[in-house]
């Protein structure tokens, strides 16, 4: 099987050295005292190249902040018309079972009005009946 040379130390150099978490088996490499340290404390910038992080900084927290802003406005703009068209919808629905409602109860009054008038149409032939039985009768007693 081969090795994988980058997770091997390749250098003699290299110590194990116990820490204080119980790891004793890591590997770190020699401390070079020729080398900057990295020590952040010790870290110095001059003015310019504080404004120029510091107005990066800003200004791509503020591109974010529009951006979002801008997307929260039109999400809210898209919520209110969703609601409205279901107010919209809603109300379709009512003014339709209210239009069916009403038509059922018209056609109903229009057969309750037609049967009126076929039993008047019914009572005016029976009396045009008997008027001319009458007629009939006086006409046959002359």
């Amino acid at each position: 099987m081969h090795a994988i040379p980058f997770l091997e130390p390749q250098d003699e150099s290299f110590t194990s050295k116990p820490r204080d978490f119980g790891h004793e088996d890591q590997v770190s490499p020699p401390r070079d005292e020729s080398r900057r340290s990295t020590d952040a404390s010790r870290l110095s910038f001059n003015l310019q190249t504080v404004l120029l992080i510091v107005s990066g900084v800003l200004a791509t927290t503020g591109g974010f902040w529009v951006a979002t802003s801008q997307l929260r406005s039109d999400v809210a703009v898209i919520r209110q018309v969703q609601t409205d068209q279901s107010k919209i919808d809603e109300m379709k629905a009512k003014l339709e079972e209210a239009n069916q409602k009403l038509m059922q109860q018209s056609i109903e009054s229009l057969r309750g009005e037609v049967n009126s008038v076929r039993g008047l149409v019914q009572l005016a032939n029976i009396d045009i009946g008997n008027v001319r039985r009458e007629m009939n009768d006086r006409g046959a007693k002359k």
